[in-house]
């Protein structure tokens, strides 16, 4: 059947969510994904063994994996979520379907096709599975959440000198893929600030151990989001899916009233409040003023503490 006018549609559309959490070992991503909507696990990694959720029976070869997901594709059930763990668990699947796929002489890992073609062929092989859900989240309008290690990677930046930052635990041939399909990657680590004392030579870390999610690329790592989330979030599918889906979606005003309720009695209102007229309404650059303040006011009390 041939689209016409009548089928175009306007405004934003409450779909299912695709969102990407990676970071540190064991610092709570698979909690993240627990709390979920009627959520079910694909857990290759076996990381959710000490918690309260329905699973899918083990899958070891990629192609029991498609049979997972073509059992939520085809299958009647009142699941609303699946949460994959973790994508760097999946990839040595990937290459064996590869090495099975694409028999030849002496080939027993993927690094054996020579000249990078293996994980060239891997890349088709990731497409197709990310298909594959794509069509859960559009068939079953279920949520899609992919977790993942982060590792620390040279980023070889072309415009000045080249530094270390958090990346996807994964060959970097796929890494952009990943990073891509999302709607929204978030770096899950703790919450750290540098202070430094008058006499002190070198500026020392600090934290609370309090969970973080970061939504916007930063130099120390990537990330993104389409779903106009503030700079900084807790660590907890509650509060991402306040600002992605539910009344806690934010506009400038309401990044510039909690700025100005903040700050307003503390030694940062001058400074909040030259920023906020020379920001305007831009909500992006707003969140990052947002996050620039509240990392000046917890060093100065730090500091204040400790002296």
């Amino acid at each position: 059947m041939k689209p016409s006018l009548s089928d175009v549609v306007r405004g934003k559309q409450d779909k299912p969510v695709n969102v990407l959490v990676y970071g540190k070992d064991g610092i709570g991503k698979s909690s993240f994904a627990a709390d979920a909507p009627g959520v079910i696990f694909l857990d290759v990694e076996g990381s959710t063994v000490e918690l309260d959720v329905e699973r899918l029976p083990h899958a070891e070869t990629l192609e029991e994996v498609n049979d997972r997901i073509d059992l939520l594709l085809n299958d009647k059930h009142s699941y609303r979520s699946l949460a994959i763990d973790t994508w760097d668990w999946f990839e040595p699947m990937i290459w064996r379907d590869v090495i099975r796929s694409r028999p030849g002489k002496d080939v027993q890992s993927i690094e054996d096709f020579g000249y990078g073609k293996g994980y060239v062929y891997a890349v088709d092989t990731w497409r197709a599975l990310l298909a594959r859900l794509e069509r859960l989240k559009r068939e079953k309008s279920m949520n899609i959440i992919s977790l993942a290690h982060g590792a620390v990677r040279t980023f070889i930046n072309p415009e000045g000198e080249d530094y270390d930052r958090y990346e996807l635990k994964v060959h970097k041939s796929i890494a952009g893929v990943l990073r891509e399909w999302p709607d929204a990657v978030l770096f899950a680590t703790y919450e750290t600030f540098a202070i430094k004392s008058k006499t002190a030579r070198k500026a020392k870390g600090a934290g609370d151990g309090k969970r973080v999610l970061y939504t916007e690329e930063r130099p120390a790592f990537h990330a993104k989001n389409r779903y106009g989330l503030p700079f900084e979030l807790s660590l907890s599918w509650e509060e991402f899916w306040k600002h992605a889906r539910g009344a806690g979606a934010e506009t400038a005003d309401a990044v510039i009233a909690r700025i100005r309720e903040r700050f307003a009695p503390t030694e940062l209102a001058t400074k909040a409040e030259n920023g906020i007229t020379k920001i305007g309404n831009d909500l992006r650059k707003l969140r990052g003023f947002e996050n620039y303040l509240a990392t000046q006011l917890k060093a100065k009390e730090t500091e204040e503490c400790e002296t």
